[in-house]
């Protein structure tokens, strides 16, 4: 099977092939968090300009643990914000996050300021949490679990609605 087009046969090759493993990596992470009570995954969705919707996941049931609004500077940091929010969670052992940029922030120690209020009310001297990547919209790659990554994102989403739909400015825009 080979495909050609604008980006050539090896190009194209690549990326199936990327997708491939992306779909196994979201199937194993679904499928080995999916009765683990102690695993959340965390997404955030944009209200306004640089307003955010931050929300927390548990991975065995798909139920909100956790909601925040957080003002930043872009969805990375916001994105940090959620892994934060989970980590306060003193039942958490696993924070799954499908930004890439937040988990390497996070795993080096860069974490925004935005994250630091969160992280300072914690106490961590005793725990351990593990952040891994999760890949995004990888809809429905458990056969036998559902995706509550997906279940995250939709929650985020749902949470920016919330704003009224008004032409006069809004407490976020002062």
């Amino acid at each position: 099977l080979a495909f050609t087009g604008s980006f050539g046969t090896f190009h194209r090759a690549n990326s199936i092939k990327k997708c491939f493993k992306q779909k196994a990596r979201a199937k194993a992470l679904i499928d080995l968090h999916a009765i683990d009570e102690h695993a959340r995954y965390v997404d955030a969705a944009e209200c306004q300009r640089n307003a955010f919707a931050a929300v927390v996941i548990e991975a065995s049931t798909g139920t909100t643990r956790t909601a925040a609004s957080v003002r930043s500077a872009g969805a990375e940091q916001a994105e940090e914000v959620a892994i934060a929010l989970a980590i306060a969670d003193a039942d958490c052992h696993t924070v799954l996050s499908d930004s890439r940029q937040a988990v390497r922030k996070f795993t080096k120690g860069q974490i925004c300021r935005e994250t630091e209020p969160v992280l300072r009310a914690v106490k961590l001297q005793d725990r351990k949490v593990r952040i891994k990547w999760f890949p995004a919209h990888a809809g429905d790659a458990s056969e036998r679990n559902d995706n509550h990554n997906e279940t995250a994102h939709a929650a985020a989403r749902a949470l920016t609605n919330r704003a009224p739909a008004t032409d006069r400015p809004t407490w976020l825009e002062a």
